[in-house]
Formats: C-alpha cells, sequence, structure tokens
C-alpha cells in the first residue's frame, strides 16, 4: 500500500480508485487519508470489503472535513461499528461535496443509525445513502425518520435486509 500511497499522492489524472478486497485496516487507512490530504483529483472511492473497523475510520473521517473533490465513498462490509460511524458523521458535517455514501454490512446498528440522522439533518449534499444489512431496529429507524423529515436533498435511501419491524415502518411512513 505505501507504493500506492505515493504514486497517488502525485497522480494528476485517477478519478476513480477501487481497493475493495484488498486487506486494507486501519494502518492502511492511516496511509489513505494521507493520500487524500494531498490528491485533489480522486472523486471516486470503493473501500468495500476490507477491515477498516472504527479506528481506520477515524483516520478518514479527519481528512473528509476537509477534502473537497470525493463525491462517492464506498464503505461497504468493512466492521465499521457504531463509534467509527459516529466519527464519519462528525466529518461529514463539514463536508460539502459528499453525494453518495454506502455503509451497507457494517454493524453500525442503532447507535450508528442516531449518528447519520444527525448528519442527515444538516448535510446539503448527500443524494445516495445505503443503510442495507446493518442490523437497524426500530429506534434506528424512528431517528432516521426524523432526520427525513428534515432533509431536502437525499433522493435514494437503501434500507433492505435490516430489522425494521411494524413501528419503524409507522415511523417511516410518516417521514
Amino acid at each position: 500500500m505505501n507504493t500506492l500511497s505515493e504514486a497517488l499522492k502525485v497522480n494528476q489524472t485517477l478519478t476513480k480508485l477501487d481497493l475493495c478486497f484488498n486487506g486494507i485496516g486501519a494502518k492502511e487507512s492511516n496511509d489513505l487519508s494521507e493520500v487524500l490530504k494531498i490528491n485533489q483529483i480522486l472523486t471516486n472511492l470503493d473501500l468495500s470489503q476490507n477491515q477498516i473497523e472504527s479506528d481506520g475510520m477515524k483516520a478518514l473521517s479527519e481528512v473528509l472535513k476537509t477534502n473537497h473533490t470525493l463525491t462517492q465513498l464506498n464503505l461497504s462490509a468493512n466492521e465499521i461499528e457504531s463509534e467509527g460511524t459516529q466519527a464519519l458523521s462528525e466529518s461529514l458535517k463539514l463536508n460539502q461535496t459528499l453525494t453518495q455514501l454506502n455503509l451497507s454490512k457494517n454493524p453500525i446498528g442503532d447507535e450508528g443509525t442516531k449518528a447519520i440522522s444527525l448528519l442527515l439533518k444538516k448535510s446539503q449534499s448527500l443524494i445516495h445513502l445505503k443503510l442495507s444489512w446493518i442490523p437497524i431496529k426500530d429506534e434506528g429507524i424512528t431517528h432516521l425518520s426524523e432526520a427525513l423529515k428534515i432533509n431536502q436533498t437525499l433522493s435514494q435511501l437503501k434500507l433492505s435486509w435490516n430489522m425494521i419491524k411494524n413501528k419503524g415502518m409507522q415511523a417511516l411512513s410518516v417521514s
């Protein structure tokens, strides 16, 4: 990853980077964060199916506060828990360029969904959000539905394969 990181720091043409299934963990996430501080060309980053976890997410979140080029970010299946989701949500409140975010297949649960909901209340840029397979229950859906009442930009929300029951569906139906 170190050689790739150095190359990406100086690259001026690559706009889409797919690094899925590469065993990227917290250390490599730190390296990638350093790249994203410098590279102002990359618009689409796919980090799905790695092991970023919450510690790696914290490192990536710091750089997302100031990155103004990334518009699409796929973080699905990275073992990111609620703590990592909270760091991501805080950073994206300051980011006005990210339009697509995929957090599917991460164990963020209701607490992580609450953090995402707080982000949605403030976001002016997020258009597509995928939250499938993240074990959201009624509590998380209730927070999400409250955010949807306020958010004016989100046009696509994917919630498939969660544990949404009647109470959660009712909350969604009035948002």
